[in-house]
């Protein structure tokens, strides 16, 4: 073997392993078009036919098809049936943190609907009426100054959008609200915690705790029906003593799927009246109702409707003079009657 033919066995091997380096890992164009003759070398592999590489185009699949090959007839059903689910209920694995971090760090009210004050110094969000009523922020202790002051607009833009849960969630409303239904339905939420009628007791709770709570504390049981009769005897003396001693005479009513509180007070020779409605089914929530009053004496007989307030700020007062109960020209013992029915006003 002289020094051209080893020259030309050098040049063959080094283009035989220059074009298995070139066409390993990738499509062999010589495999799409049917095979490659190898130029005279029996060892090269590719002088065997191979067969042609079809192209893989996966957009002709749809997910579906995928996941049906993938999962099989029996599993499919299950996968489709929790496709459905997710797309109905969409699910946020941070909803929790999100609805938290919208509540007031001092109130814990939503800040939704309340305007929104954010810290200069640590940028905590407090809702705009509690930052008005501290001096130092509450989270990082720096002096409110008044002169800065300022609502954060972008964030109550935001939160004006999202649905948050009503403020009465604590209490079992699952309810969730943008901005433009929060105030109309808080005012009427069905799971609003109930606050005790009486003056000076400061219980709130569920529903469900409020009959327990009167009876306990306030040794006042719940009455069946719409109506009932108030008997004050010896009217003449007790108004005569009203300016010192204030008699008080409260009833509580279940009837209409709600609980009304009636409150009589004889204070200072006034006659004054109270009502209110404690509680009620969600049904009967949005239901204005009525005391039709007949207060009767051997003197005179006074008849009138008063509205019953639907929760303990709106609550209207009804003051009688007891000397217009009582004949001027007798000095004997009178004896008045209260009768209290409640309707829905139509």
């Amino acid at each position: 073997m002289n020094a051209e033919e080893v020259m030309w066995r050098m040049i063959e091997r080094i283009k035989y392993w220059g074009q298995c380096l070139l066409y390993r890992g990738s499509d062999v164009q010589s495999g799409l078009e049917g095979g490659h003759e190898a130029g005279g070398l029996g060892n090269d592999p590719r002088e065997l036919p191979r067969p042609k590489r079809s192209v893989f185009n996966i957009s002709k699949y749809n997910s579906t098809s995928i996941v049906n090959k993938l999962l099989g007839e029996h599993d499919m059903i299950g996968h489709l049936a929790h496709q459905k689910d997710s797309e109905t209920h969409l699910q946020c694995l941070n909803c929790s943190e999100v609805d938290t971090m919208a509540d007031c760090g001092v109130c814990l009210d939503p800040l939704q609907g309340a305007g929104i004050f954010s810290c200069l110094m640590c940028g905590n969000n407090t809702c705009w009426p509690c930052s008005l009523q501290v001096d130092k922020c509450p989270f990082c202790r720096a002096a409110l100054l008044p002169d800065f002051r300022v609502r954060n607009l972008g964030m109550e833009r935001l939160l004006a959008k999202l649905a948050l849960p009503c403020k009465n969630y604590r209490w079992g409303c699952n309810r969730r609200l943008v901005e433009s239904e929060r105030s109309s339905h808080e005012e009427e939420c069905s799971f609003s915690p109930v606050t005790c009628p009486l003056h000076l007791c400061k219980w709130h709770g569920e529903n469900e705790h409020f009959v327990e709570h009167m009876k306990q504390s306030h040794s006042i049981s719940l009455l069946v029906g719409n109506g009932i009769t108030i008997e004050i005897s010896k009217f003449r003396t007790k108004t005569i003593l009203s300016d010192k001693k204030t008699r008080k005479y409260i009833v509580s009513l279940f009837c209409h799927s709600a609980i009304f509180t009636c409150k009589v007070f004889l204070h200072k020779k006034k006659l004054r009246m109270v009502f209110l409605k404690v509680c009620s089914a969600e049904s009967y929530s949005k239901k204005h109702f009525g005391a039709w009053l007949e207060i009767s004496s051997s003197f005179r007989t006074l008849k009138g409707i008063m509205p019953i307030a639907q929760c303990s700020q709106n609550v209207k007062e009804l003051d009688i003079s007891c000397q217009s109960l009582v004949s001027p020209w007798k000095k004997s013992e009178e004896q008045v009657k209260i009768t209290i029915t409640i309707r829905p006003l139509s």
